[in-house]
C-alpha cells in the first residue's frame, strides 16, 4: 500500500485503512446524514462521489492499495484512548483531558522505543485543532523520554500542557470572554492571537485544579530562548516544559498547517536555533520524528523509484525502501545511495 494525495485519487483505488472521524460534526454525503465514526471503510473502492466527499471532508491524503504489501502502522497510543481523548477535547471536558493525558503517559512510558512515523492520523479539517493537540502531546512526550526525563509528574505536566495549550484558539472568537479575564487593556486582551496560551492560562487558573508547572507550561511556550518574546523571558527564566512545547508546536504548524515537509520544517526551525529555540531541544525532536512518512513514494539516487517501507529509529534520513518487485532496500546499509526526491518535490508515479 502507499500513501497519496487526494486529489491524486483515481477510479477504482481501494482505500487500505479505515478513514475515521471521531468527532460529532454531521458529515453529509448526497443528503446522507453521517454522524457514525468512520467516513470511507477499509476495503471501499473509489469512485467520483467517493473522491469528492473525501475533498470536501477535508481530508488530505489516505493509504490506498497497490503491488506492494501492507505497511505495519503502529500508533503510539491506543485507537480507544484517543477515539475517548479527542472527544473530550471536543467537548473542552478539562476533567477528561487530564484523566487521558494520564493513560497516554502510562502508554509512552511502557513503550521501549518512540519514533514518530511523520504522523500517522490523518487529519481533516473537521477535527484540525483536536488533532494538532493531540499531535503535539504525543510529539512533546516522545522529546522528553528522549532528553531523559523519566518522573512521571512532569511526563504528566508536559503532556497536559500539549492538550490544552492549542485550545485557546477555540475561544478567541469571543473576544469578550479575553476582556473579562484580563481586561481590555492587558496585553492578552491587545495581542488577542499571538497570546491565545496566556488567555488560556488563565481561563484554565480559573476555572480549574490544574498545578501551576503545568499553566506556567501553556503561559509561557511562546517566549524565545534569546529573550525577544513577547514577555521577554528568556533561556533561563524559560521551564524546559515550555521549551519543549513551543519546538514541538512550531514543528506540527509547520509540517500540518503551512505543508512543508519534515525536512524543510526542521531546516526552517535550525536556522532559529538558540534564538526562539533550545538547540539541545531541536536536536532532539530531529533524532525523534521521521523525516518521510510510511508509504510515501521516494526517488532515489541510483533512478530506482519506491515507497518508504519502514523508518530507522535514529536515523531519520535513512529509511527502508521497498523498491520494484518489493526488493528490500535498507538505506542504513547502503551508504551510496540517498532519496533524491519525496512525493511533494515528484509527481507519483501510478
Amino acid at each position: 500500500m502507499k500513501r497519496i494525495k487526494a486529489e491524486e485519487l483515481q477510479d477504482g483505488d481501494v482505500v487500505a485503512t479505515d478513514i475515521y472521524n471521531f468527532y460529532n460534526q454531521k458529515i453529509t454525503e448526497d443528503n446522507v446524514n453521517l454522524s457514525i465514526y468512520f467516513v470511507i471503510r477499509k476495503g471501499n473502492k473509489i469512485n467520483e462521489r467517493r473522491k469528492n466527499f473525501l475533498m470536501k471532508t477535508g481530508v488530505k491524503d489516505l493509504y490506498v492499495m497497490d503491488e506492494h504489501p501492507n505497511i505495519q502502522l503502529d500508533d503510539i497510543i491506543e485507537l480507544d484512548t484517543r477515539k475517548k481523548l479527542t472527544m473530550a477535547l471536543e467537548h473542552k471536558n478539562i476533567d477528561d483531558i487530564i484523566k487521558y493525558a494520564k493513560d497516554i503517559v502510562l502508554q509512552v512510558v511502557n513503550k521501549e522505543e518512540i519514533f514518530l512515523d511523520s504522523m500517522q492520523n490523518l487529519r481533516n479539517k473537521h477535527n484540525q485543532i483536536y488533532e494538532k493537540s493531540l499531535n503535539v502531546c504525543l510529539t512533546s512526550l516522545a522529546v522528553a523520554k528522549h532528553i531523559g526525563i523519566k518522573d512521571i509528574s512532569m511526563l504528566n505536566n508536559i503532556a497536559i500542557a500539549g492538550l490544552l495549550h492549542n485550545l485557546g484558539e477555540c475561544f478567541l472568537s469571543n473576544n469578550e470572554a479575553v476582556k473579562k479575564y484580563f481586561g481590555e487593556e492587558s496585553i492578552a486582551y491587545k495581542y488577542i492571537n499571538e497570546a491565545n496560551n496566556l488567555f488560556m492560562a488563565g481561563y484554565l487558573s480559573d476555572n480549574t485544579n490544574i498545578n501551576l508547572k503545568t499553566l506556567s507550561s501553556i503561559a509561557f511556550y511562546k517566549e524565545n530562548v534569546d529573550g525577544s518574546g513577547l514577555l521577554h523571558h528568556d533561556d533561563e527564566h524559560i521551564s524546559i516544559e515550555s521549551k519543549i512545547l513551543r519546538v514541538c508546536t512550531d514543528y506540527d504548524t509547520l509540517v500540518n498547517d503551512n505543508d512543508k515537509t519534515p525536512i524543510e520544517a526542521l531546516g526552517e526551525m535550525q536556522s532559529h536555533s538558540d534564538t526562539f529555540y533550545s538547540h539541545k531541544i531541536l536536536n532532539t525532536l530531529i533524532r525523534t520524528v521521521a523525516f518521510y512518512k510510511l508509504g510515501e513514494e521516494v526517488t532515489l539516487s541510483n533512478g530506482c523509484i519506491g515507497i518508504v517501507y519502514k523508518n530507522n529509529i535514529g536515523c531519520p534520513d535513512r529509511p527502508v525502501v521497498m523498491i520494484e518487485n518489493n526488493k528490500i532496500l535498507n538505506l542504513l546499509n547502503h551508504n551510496d545511495i540517498t532519496i533524491v526526491a519525496d512525493s511533494k518535490q515528484n509527481n507519483l508515479h501510478r
